[in-house]
């Protein structure tokens, strides 16, 4: 799914010359902290914030005295998620801009919906054990733990891998598209991978997580 297709089309964009008062009405009604300003000739200019806002001698005066200075934040539409996700976290923001090669303005992009867009592509939604991993660099194999995890019939659904603190050592985790992970557990530590933590063994937790993906899919549906 490109970024184009996560973009919510009621997030308006501002002009320059709109006032503060019209900006904390806007976000008020849309329940987020960041609005887009757009050019005439339908360039990206820049986000403004509440915070923005508030920090003006008055209230009432146009955005334009927000003093709105390049570089701002926003993706290119053919960016992958997790560039949005980065963006998104690092700068804080509850909306966040897309635009072409060209700075053109396509539209904007909530939290709220590029979690749940996360949610569904890590298989968050899914029942399944939960493996967290750790191992030295040299020996870290995705081959290796996919055959350990299919000679018990079992399928990942995804797999991340972060360098952790020790430089020599990597986390990986692991999910599953089933709840056994005994028989996982330890074939993978006889291929040298320390088992951190273990999430999902049973079906009671496996019911838990499912009302809490759905309740959270509810929340951000609001």
């Amino acid at each position: 799914m490109s970024l184009t297709q996560l973009i919510c089309n009621n997030i308006p964009v501002l002009k320059l010359k709109d006032s503060g008062n019209k900006v904390l009405q806007l976000m008020r009604d849309l329940k987020v902290s960041h609005l887009p300003v757009v050019g005439k000739n339908g360039c990206y200019v820049g986000l403004v914030s509440d915070e923005d806002v508030y920090n003006l001698p008055d209230i009432s005066l146009a955005i334009l005295n927000c003093g709105i200075y390049p570089p701002q934040p926003c993706v290119f539409s053919f960016q992958f998620v997790y560039d949005a996700l980065n963006v998104l976290v690092s700068n804080k923001l509850s909306v966040l801009p897309v635009v072409d090669n060209e700075n053109k303005y396509l539209g904007s992009i909530t939290e709220r919906k590029l979690l749940a867009h996360i949610a569904e592509i890590t298989s968050a939604s899914h029942n399944g054990g939960v493996l967290v991993l750790e191992t030295p660099k040299s020996n870290y194999s995705s081959a290796v733990i996919a055959g350990v995890v299919e000679s018990y019939n079992l399928k990942i659904l995804s797999l991340y891998a972060n360098a952790t603190k020790k430089a020599e050592t990597i986390e990986v985790v692991v999910k599953l598209n089933g709840q056994d992970t005994s028989g996982i557990v330890q074939g993978l530590e006889r291929n040298g991978y320390i088992v951190k933590n273990v999430f999902g063994g049973d079906k009671k937790y496996s019911q838990l997580m499912e009302e809490r993906y759905d309740a959270f899919i509810n929340y951000i549906s609001v």
